[in-house]
């Protein structure tokens, strides 16, 4: 049958899960396993489950948790059927009405949020750590674009929130110590307000707790989730970029970035000119006549540029990145714990990027250029992180 690799994946799971006999459950499995599928999924799930299966490594730890929520169904439809069985011995079960109920489950319980991004990675772009040949992850990857990160709703509330945001990334360290010391901290404060009869404020530490654990407890193999908005906020506190209060007259609040006006024409300058070098060798970068700026800070008057930080696929960068980086990115892609497999589905670059006064003809590939040589004279230190199931955790920084 098609669908034997998923087949087996799942009779797989449900036996270690619910420890049933192997000749037991394959009997039961035996009423209906050549058309349960093709029942239960449409013609067009059925091809893109089919598509997804030919083109991944079936043994990826990764894919049991990608199934979970199709898997813990099939484990109580497995053992519904195998209490309908006990309960009409004289009698097999009613299989379109057990595929009725199989495809109400199905519609109640999430199925369609896992059906929706099942297919070739090829095609979708996504999953693509199950992808076992390395070149061809990396060309598929190479599908990706760059983006704007809007920092919009966050600036567009209170002041407080954005004093809450951290100025710097020692909570998401692999090896950092400051997310358990926080929670400790917090739990031996609402132990103390319980003891002096102060329950109500010991409940308010605990549920600040618990958002601090929602935000930053969410782990990947010891790297922990945060989102390109957070990454971007925080990165301008790093390099200590103005936070400018809500105005009458906007929206939002703003953030400013000063740099001096020597500065910005020279950077401008050589944008332009690595810009006109692109056009002439085809629209093709030529990463080796990149060089660190020059430059000084010493005027008093600064012009204020728009904070406009940027997310770009990490092949972008690759041609930058140092020793020390391509051996992170080249752990991951063969990580321990997945037995020697890729455990992100692909990679960002952040940057904390301003948008020039003195814009060149080549608007995208200029503020690319810009980027580059912002981060080679290493007057911007971008983010990495890694993307799973469209989810971001912070790997590493770039310097």
């Amino acid at each position: 049958m098609q669908f034997i690799k998923l087949y087996n994946k799942i009779t797989s799971s449900v036996k270690k899960s619910k420890k049933i006999e192997k000749n037991d459950f394959l009997n039961i499995l035996d009423d209906f396993n050549s058309s349960f599928y093709e029942n239960i999924l449409s013609k067009e799930e059925f091809s893109r489950f089919y598509n997804f299966f030919s083109e991944i490594d079936v043994d990826h730890p990764h894919l049991e948790e990608l199934f979970s929520t199709i898997l813990d169904d099939l484990n109580r439809i497995s053992d519904l059927y195998i209490a309908l069985n006990e309960l009409n011995e004289c009698r097999s079960v009613d299989l379109d009405l057990f595929f009725e109920f199989c495809r109400y489950i199905k519609t109640k319980n999430r199925w369609f949020e896992v059906l929706k991004k099942i297919d070739s990675p090829s095609v979708n772009l996504l999953n693509m750590r199950f992808v076992p040949c390395s070149k061809k992850r990396n060309n598929l990857r190479q599908n990706k674009k760059v983006q704007s990160i809007s920092l919009s709703t966050l600036l567009s509330r209170d002041f407080d929130e954005w004093q809450s945001v951290s100025s710097n990334f020692d909570f998401f360290h692999i090896n950092g110590k400051h997310y358990e010391m926080y929670l400790s901290k917090a739990k031996s404060k609402a132990s103390t307000y319980d003891r002096l009869g102060c329950q109500f404020l010991g409940d308010e530490v605990r549920k600040n707790a618990k958002t601090f654990e929602n935000l930053y407890g969410v782990t990947n193999h010891g790297f922990r989730r945060i989102t390109m908005t957070l990454t971007a906020a925080i990165l301008s506190k790093t390099h200590s970029y103005e936070y400018v209060p809500l105005k009458s007259t906007s929206s939002v609040a703003l953030i400013n970035v000063f740099k001096s006006k020597s500065f910005l024409e020279i950077l401008n300058n050589i944008v332009n000119l690595y810009c006109s070098q692109v056009a002439a060798n085809g629209g093709v970068i030529d990463y080796s006549l990149l060089k660190p700026l020059s430059y000084s800070e010493s005027e008093l008057y600064p012009i204020c540029c728009e904070y406009n930080p940027r997310s770009y696929p990490l092949h972008d960068f690759w041609p930058l990145a140092s020793k020390k980086v391509k051996n992170i990115i080249e752990l991951l892609e063969s990580h321990p714990a997945t037995g020697g497999r890729a455990i992100f589905d692909s990679y960002r670059v952040i940057t904390p990027s301003f948008l020039l006064k003195f814009p060149g003809s080549h608007a995208q590939l200029s503020k690319k250029l810009t980027d580059f040589v912002l981060t080679i004279s290493e007057i911007i230190n971008p983010i990495i992180l890694g993307e799973k199931n469209g989810k971001c955790y912070f790997v590493s920084y770039w310097h």
